[in-house]
């Protein structure tokens, strides 16, 4: 099962360079577009789950710390990239831990609202 956990993790950071590419590649030629979809504050935890699930590390693991209201807000941006940015955050966080918590604390900068 480690391995399958390994493999399924290399897998994922192979998507991502591929992906990351071709959007460099889109934002050079002008062809980039965001697929905005309505996220809530979930995606987050959601995020963790996915990493938790597929890294290879035991004895590391994800906290995620919901500052204020902001499960009652949402946000309107591409998921995948979303996705792609926590995903790479935190895997890199969990590399770099060797033992006990990483924390992802989410909260809200500005609600748009005077």
């Amino acid at each position: 099962q480690a391995q399958e956990m390994i493999q399924l993790n290399s897998t994922q950071q192979i998507r991502n360079k591929v992906d990351d590419l071709r959007d460099y590649h889109g934002i050079k030629e002008g062809t980039f577009n965001l697929a905005t979809h309505r996220l809530t504050a979930n995606l987050c935890q959601e995020g963790a789950r996915n990493v938790v699930i597929s890294s290879s590390r035991e004895g590391t693991e994800i906290e995620c710390i919901y500052q204020g209201f902001v499960t009652d807000y949402v946000v309107y941006s591409d998921q995948a990239r979303i996705e792609r940015v926590l995903y790479n955050l935190l895997t890199n966080a969990i590399e770099h831990t060797s033992r006990g918590k990483v924390h992802l604390k989410v909260s809200i900068i500005d609600s748009g609202k005077s």
